[in-house]
């Protein structure tokens, strides 16, 4: 475990700087009372806890401490242990969380990120705590969009190149969300080492920020002495954010006035509002519309999308059937691969990948106590399962496919109006 501490030539006088930050980080608790910080260690989310705890005491906030031991460094163990003991100095409740289980040997970096974010949220979740902060800062926005930059050039893709945003809805079902929170994202890792420094806390240097097999790490590199490269992409990620948030928004309205339940099944689209609209808009909302109909995690590519739209009158993409028509299209759940009616002992249960089936008994989780007052959980319905005659009422829940599990506040729009359009389609399945 290497401990770093800058030397006193790096520290500034920065200290109306600091107070204005915590101002800042003091207003976080009028929405979110109590927040829980990502500690890991290092000087970013360290310089995020001194912060906050600051922070609460002049907000009137509650804070506690998740660290995640991965297991997969030898010196895991003690990084936590450290991050424990630093909390105990501090009077703040901390837990360490572990990852379990067989580590992969390959994308070893993206599952642990999977994993520690569903740990965490888990935890808040059952501790009832409203939010999650962690330590992104922006260099880390701008290795995130040089990153994107290049998938985007390699993919061709149209979306916004957003960035991270500030506010993230993690949701693993109902009942079952909190609010990730990134209010670093302005500030420098300098900056914040300087914090630690003058509040005389070491911090633990993470090896594998050298390993150049990391892209991450690679990008930091190439961007290390690029100042100016560094503050065009973080200017670049902020007008490519209000992109993202106002083609998702145009995208919302799409949906909430061209969309209606299609009398046999499925989601009848008006075609010429769909028309009518810019591509990048329409193309969003068919995107949303296939991937929570089909039940997939992951938005259908721009351009397979495109080839479907210009063809046959009827096609199949991403487990949907697309009917044209010379006024609508028609889109609904392909019946191939299909899973039978789940038996009413069974729940509760994800069923298709497209809907949370719970007794109805379950009305407790009507709404997430955790959720955020602008982007509460999509409220069930009431459903009958019809199994050998035998009626049972249940609740059901729609998931809401790729605006499900890790939903940037850029979509938060699109999320609600997916959800309400989704509500319309469940009635019974039988």
């Amino acid at each position: 475990m290497g401990v770093a501490v800058p030397e006193s030539d790096e520290i500034l006088a920065e200290d109306s700087l600091t107070d204005s930050l915590i101002e800042t980080l003091a207003s976080l608790f009028d929405d979110y009372p109590h927040i829980s910080i990502g500690v890991s260690g290092g000087s970013d989310s360290l310089a995020l806890l001194i912060l906050m705890t600051h922070a609460a005491r002049l907000g009137g906030g509650e804070i506690s401490v998740l660290t995640v031991d991965h297991g997969m460094r030898a010196a895991s163990a003690n990084e936590a242990r450290f991050v424990s003991e630093l909390c105990a100095d501090l009077d703040v409740p901390h837990k360490t969380l572990q990852w379990t289980g067989e580590k992969p040997s390959t994308g070893r970096a993206a599952r642990a990120r999977e994993e520690r974010y569903r740990l965490m949220t888990r935890y808040c979740v059952q501790q009832q705590i409203p939010a999650l902060a962690v330590a992104h800062t922006g260099d880390d926005q701008a290795e995130t969009l040089l990153m994107r930059l290049k998938r985007a050039a390699d993919q061709g893709s149209r979306r916004g190149m957003s960035g991270m945003s500030k506010r993230t809805l993690m949701s693993e079902g109902p009942g079952h969300a909190t609010i990730l929170l990134r209010p670093l994202l302005q500030e420098s890792r300098a900056a914040l080492q300087i914090v630690l420094k003058s509040e005389g806390i070491p911090w633990i240097d993470d090896p594998t920020n050298l390993d150049m097999d990391y892209e991450r790490v690679r990008m930091r590199a190439a961007l290390e002495d690029a100042g100016d490269l560094k503050r065009a992409l973080l200017k670049f990620g902020a007008m490519s954010g209000r992109y993202r948030h106002c083609v998702a928004r145009d995208a919302a309205d799409l949906i909430n006035g061209a969309l209606r339940p299609s009398e046999a099944e499925g989601v009848v689209i008006d075609r010429k509002a769909f028309v009518n609209m810019p591509q990048n808009v329409s193309e969003l909302a068919f995107q949303a519309i296939l991937s929570v109909i089909g039940g997939r995690d992951h938005l259908v590519p721009s351009e397979a999308l495109s080839r479907a739209l210009s063809h046959q009158k009827t096609v199949t993409l991403a487990r949907c059937v697309i009917r044209k028509h010379p006024e609508s299209f028609v889109v609904a759940r392909e019946k191939r691969d299909v899973p039978p009616v789940p038996h009413p002992e069974s729940v509760p249960l994800l069923w298709d990948n497209r809907y949370w089936i719970l007794p109805d008994a379950a009305r407790g989780l009507d709404a997430s106590g955790n959720d955020d007052a602008h982007i509460a959980e999509t409220k069930p319905v009431s459903g009958l399962i019809d199994h050998d005659k035998d009626i049972h009422t249940v609740r059901i829940y729609p998931r809401l496919g790729a605006f499900q599990t890790f939903v940037p506040e850029y979509d938060w729009r699109l999320r609600r109006s997916l959800g309400n359009a989704v509500r319309t389609l469940v009635h019974n399945l039988s």
